[in-house]
């Protein structure tokens, strides 16, 4: 009898062991969830940060590209503007030359509106 308390002692013990390793495995196990939990969890908000501050590039690329085709756009509607009114200077300039030169000169003026007649209506024949 001796030896069967002995034995069911000796199994009660064993029991206790294993349970006692099974608790200590899953605390152990839930430890490790719990830290690769935080590990996924920062990552992921490693992640979300360098998306936000990539966005936050991208955003400040693009608005700085938009100013310098505003400034671009400004100053080519600019040169425009003056290239135009560089233009109608000269244009009024030339025409203001001619009608001196027609004035001062009426004879030589009417020989090579004809001359230039003549060379037109020949061109317009040959056709």
């Amino acid at each position: 009898m001796a030896s069967q308390n002995s034995s069911v002692r000796d199994v009660k013990d064993a029991a206790r062991d294993v349970h006692e390793d099974a608790r200590n495995l899953k605390d152990d196990a839930t430890r490790v969830a719990s830290s690769a939990g935080d590990a996924i969890r920062s990552g992921v908000d490693a992640v979300k940060e360098r998306l936000h501050g990539g966005a936050d590039s991208a955003r400040h690329v693009a608005e700085a590209a938009r100013s310098a085709a505003d400034d671009v756009y400004e100053k080519a509607t600019e040169y425009a503007h003056d290239a135009y009114d560089t233009a109608c200077e000269r244009g009024g300039d030339a025409m203001e030359s001619l009608e001196s030169t027609i004035r001062a000169n009426p004879l030589a003026t009417l020989a090579v509106a004809a001359g230039v007649g003549v060379l037109i209506g020949l061109w317009m024949r040959r056709r």
